[in-house]
């Protein structure tokens, strides 16, 4: 995994190809990479959606798994997702593939997490355990400013980053709006 200060180095390579407007593709391959285009994707959009296996990177096991480092890291992301969430009209909308209460014992700011779904600024969906093609469905994000974030494989976190891809975010969408439309709402009990 990736010391600190190289995803800074490789947040700024994010935010320089971002600021160009131009297509633009970053591969990813780890944990802590993982976290740092979801941080970045928080610090650049107002409306996020995504699919997604646990919610795994708003997770403190995924950060367990991460080096030394990741306590930092983990800061950073609450900042991130505490910025994102106090946007006028922000919205974070994630469908789940696997969807367990344990989700809400687990999360970095699980305080901040439960008061934003109450607010209607974040909202979970879980799909039916007889939804048999589930697992064959790379996890994705995409952002309202044209980001998106396509595993290539789940297990590892290895992904791909594409930046002003009209072609992905059309894919993207239909994608999510399918997913969408199979799920159920998942709320916290």
């Amino acid at each position: 995994m990736a010391k600190f200060e190289e995803l800074e180095l490789y947040y700024d390579n994010l935010r320089n190809a971002f600021a160009e407007k131009n297509e633009t593709y970053y591969y990813n391959t780890d944990r802590s990479h993982n976290a740092t285009v979801m941080r970045f994707m928080f610090d650049n959009a107002s409306n996020i959606n995504m699919y997604c296996g646990e919610l795994s990177v708003l997770r403190n096991g995924f950060y367990q798994k991460i080096n030394e480092d990741a306590g930092k890291l983990k800061d950073s992301m609450i900042t991130s997702l505490n910025s994102f969430l106090e946007k006028e009209k922000s919205k974070l909308v994630v469908v789940l593939e696997n969807f367990s209460e344990d989700i809400f014992n687990d999360l970095i700011c699980a305080d901040l997490f439960k008061g934003k779904m109450k607010e209607n600024k974040i909202s979970l969906y879980k799909l039916s355990d007889d939804f048999s093609f589930k697992k064959d469905i790379n996890h994705f994000c995409y952002t309202d400013t044209n980001i998106v974030r396509f595993e290539e494989d789940k297990m590892r976190h290895n992904a791909i980053c594409i930046f002003h891809s009209d072609s992905y975010i059309e894919t993207m969408k239909n994608n999510f709006s399918i997913l969408l439309n199979i799920a159920k709402k998942a709320e916290e009990n």
